[in-house]
């Protein structure tokens, strides 16, 4: 019998991509300024974009099961994007790195209490959590930098 991969664990892992490919050419020895700024870009208004994307996730579960839901995901889906683009505004690379950091590791926990709570299907969250990994680790590699 074939098991047929949900999209959802393609189109998750497929989104990695733009945080590595821009990661790997900042990492390059032979890049020159303009592949650097670039990658800069694409780097920080994909994390920005992801960021917006998995709040407006948090928005559709809570209100398809806001019953269900103990804590109001609405409200802080909306600070934390807030946070991110005026983040994102100020132009300070690390400020703009750190906070898409902390926005998916708040946004991975959040995630693991509604797990917790029976609210996310486990292997939904298993596979946010492989993904989760693999940007905090690229983020974590362009915040040294």
């Amino acid at each position: 019998m074939l098991v047929q991969t949900p999209i959802y664990k393609y189109l998750a892992f497929a989104g990695t991509l733009p945080f590595l490919i821009p990661t790997l050419i900042i990492l390059t020895p032979y890049a020159d300024a303009e592949w650097v700024s670039w990658s800069d870009l694409t780097l920080h208004s994909y994390g920005l974009v992801i960021v917006t994307f998995m709040c407006g996730t948090h928005w559709g579960l809570y209100l398809i099961s806001y019953q269900q839901c103990p804590i109001n995901l609405l409200v802080i889906s909306n600070i934390i994007t807030l946070l991110c683009w005026f983040a994102y505004l100020s132009q300070y690379v690390t400020v703009i790195l750190a906070s898409q950091l902390c926005a998916f590791l708040i946004l991975f926990f959040l995630d693991a209490y509604l797990h917790k709570q029976q609210i996310l299907h486990k292997d939904y969250f298993r596979t946010r959590r492989n993904v989760t990994a693999i940007v905090v680790l690229i983020l974590s590699i362009n915040l040294v930098t």
